[in-house]
């Protein structure tokens, strides 16, 4: 079914304080990711996943949030994690965070994923499209989702510390259920901050568009702001 509209608004999100990083050079988390690689490999995916998610939370509050190091520390977690939840069958999880690693660096779409088995074809046939788009298309005439929920940006530690700022647009599709999926980041920020963004849309939720009474998937294209007092 052809995907429907894009409605475009801006929101300031309230912003929750997020635990303090631990205080872990980039080489130790890079021997971590070389242990959950392991696992995976092994098919241990429910074993790996909440590592996964500690040290994905525990690069994003890292002290540089926009470094190179951070950012591709980051992409190798986020693309563990894909492999995990896919592995683990949660399907829309693992979507997202491949989405993720790709938006964050578009370079990620081409790793190496052979040694991961089963979800690795999966992940290989769930590239995003190129290019991603540079701004949101308009949305006259064509039916609209509607938010229900929004969930609090957790800002991550470092970029708080710098008093880093910015804003991020995010477009993603809005299925018929009223769960987003597909994000593309048409505005970036440094990694920590981009990926803040996607985990915080990641939780949202929509009444689905409808066309003629009948509920269709369509386009939402939100501006998260991250801004301190």
């Amino acid at each position: 079914m052809r995907l429907s509209t894009l409605l475009s608004v801006f929101i300031t999100l309230t912003v929750l304080a997020t635990p303090v990083a631990s205080a872990r050079a980039p080489e130790e988390w890079a021997k971590r990711l070389d242990e959950y690689q392991k696992l995976l490999e092994k098919g241990a995916y429910e074993t790996a996943l909440p590592k996964l998610e500690m040290i994905c939370e525990e690069i994003v509050n890292g002290p540089e949030p926009g470094s190179v190091e951070t950012r591709d520390l980051l992409v190798r977690a986020l693309t563990q994690r894909a492999v995990a939840e896919i592995g683990a069958q949660h399907t829309d999880n693992g979507l997202w965070y491949w989405a993720a690693a790709q938006n964050i660096d578009a370079r990620s779409a081409q790793s190496d994923l052979s040694s991961f088995s089963e979800p690795s074809a999966f992940l290989r046939d769930h590239r995003l499209l190129r290019p991603l788009p540079q701004q949101c298309p308009p949305s006259a005439n064509r039916p609209r989702p509607t938010v229900t929920k929004t969930v609090s940006l957790r800002y991550p530690e470092g970029a708080r510390k710098l008093r880093v700022q910015g804003l991020s647009v995010v477009q993603v599709s809005v299925d018929e259920r009223g769960r987003p999926n597909n994000p593309r980041v048409i505005a970036h920020l440094p990694a920590a901050m981009e990926f803040a963004a996607l985990e915080s849309m990641r939780e949202w939720r929509f009444e689905a568009a409808k066309r003629d009474g009948v509920a269709v998937p369509s386009e939402y294209c939100a501006s998260v702001l991250f801004r301190l007092k």
